[in-house]
């Protein structure tokens, strides 16, 4: 999976705490999936503040031409955004998209 996230972004504020209890009990349950946070932060002290309070991995935050080039990859306009990918094929490739607005399941709590 992956998280377009902010310290900034109001919305994604409310998100993170949730997604990081879902995340939790998911691990606890199943362990053949990650998940990386993509940081729109605007530098590093607020990543650093901002991912204190997350339990998955990040992309590093001078990682900024990646996290770029992954959010054209996937048509990210908005944040929060949560993403999740499928297995890397058996011949090889890029992983497939399963689903870019996971954000609904999560909140429901419907995810186990």
């Amino acid at each position: 999976m992956l998280y377009f996230s902010a310290h900034w972004c109001p919305p994604c504020r409310s998100f993170t705490p949730v997604l990081s209890k879902a995340y939790t009990k998911l691990k606890a349950e199943r362990d053949d999936f990650e998940l990386v946070f993509l940081s729109s932060d605007r530098d590093q002290a607020s990543f650093d503040e901002y991912f204190e309070e997350m339990t998955f991995c990040a992309l590093p935050y001078e990682e900024r031409e990646a996290k770029n080039g992954i959010s054209k990859q996937f048509g990210i306009r908005g944040i929060p955004s949560l993403l999740i990918l499928g297995p890397v094929p058996a011949n090889g490739g890029e992983r497939p998209l399963i689903n870019k607005s996971l954000r609904g399941v999560i909140e429901s709590g419907d995810f186990s």
